[in-house]
């Protein structure tokens, strides 16, 4: 009897670790900085979102300028890492990009966040809208996922995972 509760322990174990490691493996971005330039580029796609009061932005309220559009959530630790660095980037450079944030998740959590690090640029959320969204961009849903655009809409370059400052600046300056 004592063996044969020993051998259920023993798989049921092991079942438990094999689905730990695999729910670690999935969805889940490198802890490295992965640049991923688009083939072939995506073209922009016009979208009505929610901010988080409810009140619905449209991309086509756009002008003229290039942009930067960031897909974030606030459970995601690498996200609420380079949220901050985008808030000084947008003080840096918002006069020459328009800095973008799409929230997947409920608007309750994301203005909460919103507030606690004072957020300066537009946040929209959504999260059913926003994952498809996501999902054009980068087919794999991971976040973050940072989009930057030049003024005519085409897709300059395309970050998944967390920024790395020195590199992501520099993509801003030379596109000055």
């Amino acid at each position: 009897m004592y063996w044969r509760l020993s051998a259920w322990f023993g798989i049921l174990l092991a079942v438990v670790l094999v689905i730990f490691l695999v729910a670690q493996t999935i969805k889940k971005p490198s802890a490295q900085n992965t640049r991923v330039d688009p083939s072939p580029p995506k073209t922009w796609i016009d979208f009505e979102l929610p901010n988080t009061n409810g009140v619905t932005w449209s991309s086509t309220s756009l002008g003229n300028q290039a942009l930067v559009l960031n897909f974030w959530a606030p459970w995601c630790l690498p996200c609420r890492h380079e949220v901050p660095y985008l808030i000084e980037l947008h003080m840096r450079y918002g006069s020459d990009f328009k800095f973008i944030g799409i929230a997947i998740d409920q608007p309750h959590t994301v203005r909460q966040y919103e507030d606690e690090v004072g957020l300066n640029y537009l946040s929209l959320v959504d999260d059913s809208k926003g994952v498809e969204l996501l999902q054009y961009y980068q087919s794999s849903g991971l976040l973050p996922l940072t989009l930057v655009f030049d003024k005519h809409r085409n897709m300059r370059h395309q970050v998944l995972g967390p920024l790395n400052p020195k590199d992501f600046e520099e993509i801003l300056k030379e596109m000055l």
